[in-house]
C-alpha cells in the first residue's frame, strides 16, 4: 500500500534492477535495461519539475531550491559544451555551485543555517542537498543508474515530507538515506574497488589521452569543480618545454622504479600502478603514463571518493580537485556518521571480501600507488559548526575497528611485501604573489625534487654512523620552542652489519634528504612543539604533544579560543580519532637546500610534509615506516641491515594484529630555525648532530653551505 501511494504521488519510486529486468537484459541485451533506466529518469524528472506547482508546505523552499539545481544539471547534460569558451564554462560552473562557491552562509548546504530554519529536519536536509551534488560527477562519468537512483532518493524524502510532515525529522530522513546506501552498497563498493585495482574506470585516462592539454577547457570534462588556480596551473604546465615536463615525470616514475629495486621486489611481476594526483597536472601525468607503460605498467586513475558510503574522513585517495568552499567540506566531513552502524559496517566488510575475491587475480598484479601531491593553497582556518554531524565515542570505536578489519582483509589480496609506492609534491600558483614568482618557485622545486641522490646518500651515512653508536637522541628547541624530548634507540647486536637508521634516497619518498628510524617506545619521553605546521589541509598553531614511554600523553594547539576545540582538531587530524598513538618514527631531515629556498620565498610553513620533513628533525605518530613489512629485511646502500623496523606496539602483530596497527602515520616536523640541538648519547659521550640550527659533524660542510646557497 505504501509503495502504491508513493508511486502515485511521485510518479516514480526508488528501485534497483529486478529479476524481470535481468531476464529482459539476457534476451534483448542492455537495450532493455537502458529503456527501464530512461523510463525511471523520465518519471523522476517529470515529478521533480512539478514540485514548484505543489501546494505550499513547510519545506517548500528547500525542495524547490534543490529541484532547481537538479533540473539545471540535467539541462547541462543535454548541452553541447565542446564549443563553449573558457569564460562560458566558468559561468556554467558558478551557476551549478551557487550556494557553495558564494552565499554559503544562507544556503541549503549549511547545517547551521538549515537547522535554524527547520528545527526538526534542518541538518539532515543539508546533508541530502550536499550529497545530491554528486549527480554532476555521475552524469559526466555516464553513471546513469546512480544518477537516477539519487533522484529517486530525493523524491522519496520529498514524498515523506508531504505525507507525514509531523513525523518529518532528522532521524527519519537519516533512516531513509541509510537504507538507500545499504541497498546500493554492493553496487557502489564493487564499482569503487574495481576502479581502484583494475582498468575498469577509463574516465580520467581517456580525457588525458584524447584532449588538447594546451587548451585549459579540457579541465571541465572531468565533471568536478575547477578553480582559477587549476586553470592557471594547466596554462603554466602547457608553457613548459617537453624536456622539463619529461624531467618532472621521470623524477616521479624513476623514483617508483627505484623503490622496487632497493627493496629487491619484482616489478616485472606487476601490471597496474594507481596514479593519485591533483587535477591540473595532466601534462605531467600523460608523460608519466607513457613512462610507466615502458616499465610494463598500465596506469589506473580513479576519482577521489564522492559517495557518502565511500568516504573516509581524513583520507581522500584518487584524483583530487580544489574545493569551492573548504568550510562547506569541513562542515560535511562526518556526514557518513549516519552510516556508521554495526549492521552497515559488517555488511560492507562482507561485500568487500566478496568483491576482493572476485578481483583477486587483478589485485595480485597491483604494484602500488604513485602519488603526486600539491601545496601552496590559500590558508584555511575552519570554524566549528554546532549542527555538523560528528562521530560520538561509540561510532568512533566502530569506525576504527571496521577500518582495521578492512585493512587486514586487503592484506590477503594485496601483499605488502610485493608492492611499493612513490610520492612527490609540486606547488600551486596560489603559493606566489605573481606569475613570475610562481615560475621561480616552481623551478626551485624542480631542483629540489631532482637533487643528486648519491651526494645525499654519502652525507647522510656520516650521520647514521654516528647515530648507530648511540643508545638515545635528545632534541631541544630554540627560543620559544618548548621541544625537549629523549628518543630511545634499538640496541645493535652486530654494528658491523646492522643499522638503526635508514639512509633515505630519492625513491619512494621524494625529495631526498632524511635518515629515519622506528624508536624504542620505552624511555621515549618529553615534549615536541612547533610554532606552525601544515598537516593535511590544516595549519596548526603552536602545536604541542607530550609523550611518555613513546605514547602520546597529552596534546594542544592554539587554533581556537576553546581548549576542547583545539584538542578535538588534533584528535581528528593527527591522532585520526584515536585516544593516543605511539611514536612510529624519528628522523633527521638533511635537505638544507629545500630549507634555504623556502626561507628565501617565505614558504616554509606552506611546504607539504613531504618536503618540510626534510628540513629539520621530525616525528611521526601512528604506525612505523615499516608497517606490515616488519618481517621483510631492508638494507641501506652500504649493505647494512636495518634492524629498527618495529616497536613494542607493532611487535603485537604476532599475537593480535588489531592491537599492532593503527592504520595511520602522521609526520610533524620542527624546522631548523626552531632547533637548538640534536644530541646523540653513547655510553661515554654526547655528540652534537645539530647545534644552533646547523649540522655539527665533521664532513657535513656541504649541507651547511646549502643554507646560504639561495
Amino acid at each position: 500500500k505504501e509503495c502504491k501511494t508513493f508511486a502515485f504521488l511521485c510518479g516514480t519510486y526508488r528501485k534497483r534492477s529486478t529479476v524481470s529486468d535481468m531476464v529482459y537484459a539476457d534476451i534483448f541485451g542492455t537495450k532493455r535495461v537502458r529503456m527501464v533506466e530512461m523510463e525511471r529518469l523520465t518519471l523522476a524528472l517529470e515529478r521533480i519539475k512539478q514540485i514548484k506547482t505543489d501546494s505550499a508546505r513547510t519545506y517548500t523552499d528547500f525542495f524547490c531550491t534543490v529541484a532547481d539545481f537538479i533540473i539545471k544539471v540535467t539541462k547541462l547534460k543535454d548541452r553541447e559544451l565542446g564549443d563553449l569558451s573558457l569564460e562560458e564554462l566558468k559561468n556554467i560552473q558558478s551557476s551549478l555551485y551557487e550556494g557553495i562557491e558564494s552565499g554559503y552562509e544562507l544556503s541549503v548546504y549549511n547545517p547551521d543555517y538549515m537547522q535554524d530554519k527547520y528545527p526538526k529536519a534542518g541538518r539532515s536536509l543539508a546533508l541530502l542537498a550536499y550529497e545530491l551534488r554528486n549527480i554532476i560527477q555521475m552524469l559526466y562519468r555516464k553513471d546513469h543508474d546512480s544518477y537516477v537512483s539519487m533522484l529517486e532518493l530525493f523524491l522519496e524524502i520529498y514524498t515523506k515530507s508531504c505525507l507525514d510532515e509531523d513525523e518529518f525529522n532528522n532521524e527519519n530522513i537519516e533512516d531513509i538515506i541509510y537504507w538507500y546506501f545499504l541497498d546500493y552498497l554492493d553496487i557502489n563498493l564493487e564499482d569503487r574497488i574495481g576502479s581502484t585495482f583494475t582498468l575498469k574506470d577509463r574516465h580520467f585516462i581517456d580525457i588525458i589521452k584524447e584532449s588538447d592539454l594546451s587548451d585549459p577547457r579540457y579541465l571541465y570534462k572531468f565533471g568536478v569543480y575547477i578553480s582559477d588556480s587549476q586553470i592557471e596551473l594547466a596554462k603554466f604546465l602547457a608553457s613548459l618545454d617537453e624536456d622539463t615536463v619529461k624531467k618532472m615525470a621521470q623524477a616521479y616514475t624513476e623514483g617508483y622504479k627505484r623503490g622496487f629495486e632497493l627493496a629487491k621486489k619484482d616489478l616485472a611481476a606487476k601490471k597496474y600502478v594507481q596514479i593519485r594526483y591533483y587535477i591540473g597536472f595532466e601534462r605531467v601525468i600523460k608523460a608519466a603514463v607513457s613512462e610507466f607503460r615502458q616499465m610494463g605498467l598500465e596506469a589506473i586513475i580513479t576519482p577521489a571518493p564522492y559517495r557518502l558510503s565511500d568516504k573516509n574522513p581524513g583520507r581522500n585517495i584518487g584524483a583530487e580537485t580544489s574545493s569551492p568552499n573548504k568550510q562547506c567540506d569541513y562542515d560535511h566531513r562526518y556526514d557518513n556518521a549516519i552510516l556508521v552502524k554495526k549492521a552497515f559496517l559488517d555488511r560492507k566488510l562482507a561485500i568487500y571480501e566478496s568483491v576482493c575475491e572476485k578481483l583477486r587475480f587483478d589485485m595480485a598484479l597491483y604494484a602500488g600507488p604513485a602519488v603526486l601531491e600539491v601545496f601552496g593553497e590559500k590558508d584555511f582556518e575552519p570554524e566549528n559548526s554546532k549542527n555538523a554531524y560528528i562521530y560520538n565515542e561509540k561510532k568512533n570505536k566502530l569506525f576504527i575497528e571496521s577500518r582495521a578489519k578492512q585493512s587486514a582483509l586487503l592484506d590477503k589480496y594485496v601483499n605488502e611485501e610485493e608492492i611499493s609506492f612513490t610520492i612527490i609534491a609540486w606547488p600551486l600558483p596560489d603559493i606566489a604573489d605573481t606569475a613570475k614568482e610562481y615560475e621561480e618557485i616552481f623551478d626551485k622545486i624542480i631542483k629540489i625534487n631532482t637533487l643528486d641522490s648519491d651526494l645525499f646518500t654519502r652525507l647522510q651515512q656520516i650521520i647514521i654512523d654516528t647515530l648507530d653508536k648511540a643508545h638515545s637522541v635528545r632534541v631541544i628547541g630554540k627560543g620559544n620552542n618548548k621541544t625537549d624530548i629523549k628518543v630511545s634507540l634499538h640496541q645493535l647486536k652486530n654494528p658491523q652489519k646492522e643499522s638503526n637508521f635508514e639512509n633515505c634516497t630519492a625513491d619512494v619518498n621524494i625529495p631526498v634528504g632524511e635518515v629515519f628510524t622506528s624508536p624504542v617506545l620505552k624511555g621515549t619521553t618529553g615534549i615536541i612543539n612547533v610554532s606552525k605546521v601544515y598537516i593535511g589541509d590544516h595549519q596548526f598553531k603552536d602545536l604541542e604533544l607530550e609523550f611518555k614511554d613513546g605514547m602520546v600523553l597529552s596534546y594542544n594547539c592554539k587554533n581556537f579560543n576553546k581548549e576542547e576545540e583545539n584538542k578535538e582538531l588534533i584528535k581528528e587530524v593527527i591522532l585520526k580519532k584515536h585516544d593516543t598513538l605511539p611514536m612510529g618514527e624519528f628522523a633527521i631531515g638533511t635537505n638544507t637546500l629545500a630549507y634555504a629556498i623556502a626561507k628565501k620565498y617565505d614558504i616554509l610553513r606552506k611546504l607539504p610534509i613531504l618536503i618540510v620533513e626534510k628540513t629539520g628533525p621530525h616525528f611521526a605518530v601512528g604506525d612505523t615506516c615499516y608497517s606490515h613489512e616488519e618481517d621483510f629485511m631492508t638494507y641501506n646502500p652500504d649493505g647494512k641491515a636495518i634492524v629498527a623496523r618495529e616497536n613494542e606496539i607493532s611487535a603485537l602483530r604476532h599475537e593480535d594484529r588489531f592491537k599492532a596497527y593503527y592504520n595511520c602515520h602522521t609526520d610533524i616536523t620542527i624546522p631548523y630555525d626552531e632547533i637548538d640541538a640534536v644530541i646523540a648519547y653513547t655510553d661515554n659521550e654526547k655528540i652534537y648532530i645539530i647545534k644552533d640550527c646547523k649540522f655539527a659533524l665533521e664532513g657535513l660542510e656541504e649541507l651547511n653551505s646549502m643554507f646560504d646557497s639561495e
